[in-house]
């Protein structure tokens, strides 16, 4: 023990290459402090619940999983009072948007403390805002539905709550372009702000800052606009007839192969060009795709279409292949072979 108690235990432990049996080591190192070493023993779940329930605190709360720890905002939209119902309804909305889908949900309770749940799940690509407005517009429709008069509704999302109590304006100009109205593209303000600095009629100062935002990503060169992308990558932007012309050519042309929606996008801005609701019309195109319907489910199909090559007459067209270059030659001393075939005899 004198020997062991005169060691120095950390390097005794690192000079040390081989690491098996370090905690015996360790416990002849220690004994000279009464240390003795134990294994641990397994416990089981519910010795641990009850040490836990045994030794609980008195100022202990129980957890309420009656609405998730969200900040609830309140709106209060009253129509008309009605003797016949004192006490106001109350609606509670929300949604979900993820890689999964998109899903709306909204309970609307009675005075008399019933409750209505609606859920829905939405076929198009929307951001988590948008499925806020979706759950708030399909709740008040099944009140209205319902001849509800006075309502409190409830939710989670500052952005909705705030606009329907007028407190936030929002602007959605030129984000979000259907048609166009009066046969002009949708760039048309931006290109006048460009060039002239001038702003549309009956224009809001949100208006014209939002407008004056969108201006700061697009370049122009004479009569044509272009959008100037992340990597400074300039894209021609184009009207809603042009554009029906790109998604034609790019899905279904010479060249095209069918992409799917996302892909048809970016294939798109590939070739150079943009358009506000480029994503959008692009997965709406390929969805009213005839031939994407009917042949989705070959997968083993090429994909793009063959294109056969018709000769009038005889010897008229030809066509060579070579194979090559042969090792070990040939017995008659050949290295390539020439392949040639007439297109109309075969």
């Amino acid at each position: 023990m004198w020997l062991v108690a005169k060691l120095d235990p950390i390097k005794y432990i690192f000079e040390k290459l081989v690491l098996f049996g370090r905690i015996a080591r360790w416990q002849v190192l220690v004994s000279e402090y009464d240390i003795v070493y134990v294994s641990k023993k397994s416990i089981k779940r519910s010795a641990i619940a009850d040490f836990l329930t045994d030794r609980a605190t008195e100022d202990y709360e129980p957890v309420s999983f009656d609405f998730p720890d969200e900040d609830l905002m309140a709106i209060l939209h009253i129509e008309k009072d009605d003797p016949n119902e004192p006490n106001p309804w109350k609606m509670y909305f929300d949604g979900a948007s993820n890689a999964l889908g998109h899903g709306i949900g909204t309970v609307l309770v009675s005075p008399n403390e019933k409750y209505y749940p609606a859920t829905a799940r939405l076929n198009f690509n929307c951001t988590n805002n948008m499925v806020e407005y979706e759950a708030l517009l399909m709740g008040l429709q099944a009140a209205i539905e319902m001849k509800v008069r006075t309502i409190e509704v409830y939710g989670d999302s500052a952005l909705v709550i705030c606009q329907m109590k007028e407190i936030y304006e929002v602007s959605i100009h030129c984000l979000y372009v259907e048609e166009e109205v009066d046969g002009k593209p949708w760039y048309h303000d931006i290109m006048q702000y460009i060039r002239h600095q001038a702003y549309p009629e009956n224009a809001t100062d949100n208006d014209k800052w939002t407008l004056r935002r969108l201006a700061t990503g697009f370049f122009l060169s004479g009569e044509v606009l272009y959008k100037r992308c992340q990597d400074q990558v300039l894209l021609r932007c184009v009207d809603a007839t042009e554009a029906n012309k790109i998604m034609e050519e790019v899905h279904e042309g010479t060249c095209g192969a069918h992409f799917n929606g996302h892909m048809l996008a970016r294939q798109i801005m590939r070739a150079g060009y943009y358009w506000l609701t480029l994503e959008s019309n692009c997965i709406n195109f390929v969805r009213r795709c005839h031939k994407c319907q009917i042949y989705a489910d070959r997968i083993h199909a090429p994909l793009a279409p063959l294109h056969v090559f018709t000769a009038p007459w005889p010897f008229s067209m030809w066509g060579m292949d070579v194979i090559g270059l042969i090792t070990p030659k040939a017995s008659n001393g050949h290295r390539f072979i020439l392949v040639a075939i007439d297109y109309f005899t075969k």
